[in-house]
């Protein structure tokens, strides 16, 4: 079952985006539960007991500040899918920051939300899909979007995530619990695999990722990096 939040201080639009998200989710036959929370206080104090896959955020909440608000939450929660729902269309270069997963304006909710909602359903694996990963420190539970990257050194596969890296007992890829399906990842140097979704920019001769390391790509498979990763952007 999928835990929503939505957090929006005007109640009808909160009955409106739960009207909308259980008409699309019981065309999936999917099993949803949305929490609703009317200010930020509200809803920080459930995460005391709660723990949710997707949040929808206005951006702003009375006096309070949705971006901000998710910002924090971001810290606590990587896999968190965040959607904001708003009319402050001209900060919503602002939430891409968090690594937001989309922006749907108030004013055309009812057409943009399910478009946004069909293409999470492509992708929703990626965040909650949590498989254990068989390390020299034991099983570590871990979706596709915790990893940065992985690489191959001395015969094992070496994880790295935002914080830790992690040695794993697995020799081969073919051996990792993940498929490294390429609409996700690219090689971009021998035994070197990066998650695009974690990619900052592209230099020269290295790609820069968002847990600060910059990694060495190969000068034959720039060019075909580029068209993947690009085609990976226009995705989102």
């Amino acid at each position: 079952m999928l835990k929503i939040a939505v957090c929006e201080d005007d109640r009808n639009f909160i009955d409106l985006i739960a009207g909308e998200l259980n008409l699309f989710f019981s065309k999936k036959n999917l099993e949803i539960e949305i929490f609703s929370y009317e200010s930020a206080r509200e809803f920080t104090k459930s995460l005391e007991y709660n723990k949710y896959s997707i949040y929808f955020f206005d951006i702003e909440l009375g006096a309070d500040d949705g971006i901000e608000l998710a910002t924090k939450v971001r810290i606590m929660d990587k896999n968190g899918i965040f959607i904001f729902v708003t009319n402050k269309s001209e900060r919503v270069y602002e939430v891409f920051d968090i690594n937001t997963f989309a922006f749907v304006r108030k004013s055309n909710l009812e057409k943009e939300l399910p478009v946004v909602m069909n293409r999470l359903m492509d992708v929703i694996e990626i965040y909650t899909d949590n498989r254990l990963i068989k390390t020299h420190n034991g099983d570590i539970p871990m979706t596709i979007n915790d990893i940065h990257y992985v690489e191959r050194i001395g015969g094992y596969l070496y994880i790295h995530t935002d914080k830790h890296l992690y040695h794993t007992r697995y020799r081969y890829m073919t051996e990792f619990p993940f498929e490294f399906d390429n609409k996700i990842f690219f090689e971009i140097y021998r035994g070197l695999i990066i998650n695009y979704s974690h990619v900052i920019c592209v230099k020269n001769e290295s790609v820069m990722m968002k847990n600060g390391d910059e990694l060495p790509i190969s000068r034959r498979r720039k060019k075909e990096f580029k068209e993947m990763y690009k085609k990976y952007m226009l995705s989102l």
